[in-house]
C-alpha cells in the first residue's frame, strides 16, 4: 500500500475528478478544531490543498450553498448526489432532507434505524443504504418512504461494527471497523466476500476509476 497521508482524516469522497478529503488541521484561536482539505486528481497523484468550496461541490452539488442552510455541520453530514441535481442528506441527529435541483426542500423526515442514525450511506438502484455500527448491519431503505426494508448482518458476524460503505456496478463496499476489513456484497444475491483484511481498523473505502483508497485508524492510504 502507498501511504497517502497520515493522521486524523474525517472524510474520503470519491468522484469524477478525484478523490477529496477532509482533515484535523489544528485548533483555532478558541479552542476549537479546524479542518482543511486536499484533492488527489486524475492528473496529479500527490494531495494538493483546495479551498473547502470545491469540498462542499463535490458533497453537495451545485447547490449547496442553499442546502447547507440546513446542515449544522457540512463535514459530519452524510450526502448522496441523485440525478437532475438533486440531492439527499442526512445530518448527524438523523434529519434527512431531499433537495431538488434547485437546491430547494422537496421531503423532509428521519433516517434511523432502531433509534440509530446510520454512520454513512450509499444508494443503488434497489435503495438507500445506512451502516448502523451498533447492530453489525447494513439495512437498505425504501427511497421513497425512508422505511427500512432489509437488514444484512447480525450482531457479532461478518460486518463487524461497519462504518463507511461505497456503493459501484451492482456492489457495496463495507469498511468493517473492528475486524479491520473491506467487506463487498454482491447485489442484488447478497453473497458477502472478505475483500481486504488490515492490520488496524478501517473507516472507509472507495474507488476512483482504477484506483482503490482506504481509510484506515493510522491514515490514508492507496491500495
Amino acid at each position: 500500500m502507498k501511504l497517502i497521508m497520515k493522521g486524523e482524516i474525517y472524510e474520503i469522497i470519491a468522484d469524477s475528478s478525484g478523490l477529496l478529503f477532509s482533515y484535523f488541521d489544528g485548533y483555532d484561536e478558541d479552542g476549537n478544531l479546524t479542518a482543511s482539505f486536499k484533492m488527489i486528481s486524475r492528473d496529479n497523484t500527490e494531495p494538493t490543498v483546495i479551498h473547502k468550496d470545491i469540498y462542499k461541490l463535490s458533497k453537495y452539488g451545485a447547490n449547496y450553498t442553499k442546502i447547507l442552510k440546513h446542515c449544522p455541520n457540512y463535514i459530519l453530514a452524510k450526502g448522496v448526489l441523485l440525478s437532475d441535481g438533486k440531492a439527499f442528506i442526512v445530518n448527524s441527529d438523523g434529519t434527512a432532507i431531499l433537495f431538488d435541483g434547485e437546491g430547494e426542500i422537496m421531503w423532509t423526515g428521519t433516517l434511523k434505524y432502531k433509534n440509530r442514525v446510520p454512520d454513512d450511506i450509499a444508494l443503488t438502484p434497489e435503495g438507500l443504504w445506512g451502516t448502523f455500527s451498533d447492530f453489525d448491519a447494513v439495512v437498505r431503505f425504501n427511497a421513497t418512504s425512508m422505511r427500512e426494508e432489509l437488514r444484512i448482518g447480525k450482531k457479532g458476524q461478518i460486518l463487524n461494527t461497519p462504518k463507511g460503505i461505497f456503493a459501484e456496478q451492482g456492489a457495496l463496499y463495507v469498511a468493517s471497523h473492528d475486524s479491520k476489513k473491506v467487506i463487498r456484497i454482491d447485489l442484488p444475491g447478497y453473497k458477502t466476500t472478505e475483500l481486504y483484511t488490515f492490520s488496524e481498523p478501517v473507516y472507509s473505502y472507495v474507488k476512483v476509476q482504477n484506483k482503490e483508497y482506504v481509510l484506515l485508524e493510522s491514515g490514508l492510504y492507496e491500495i
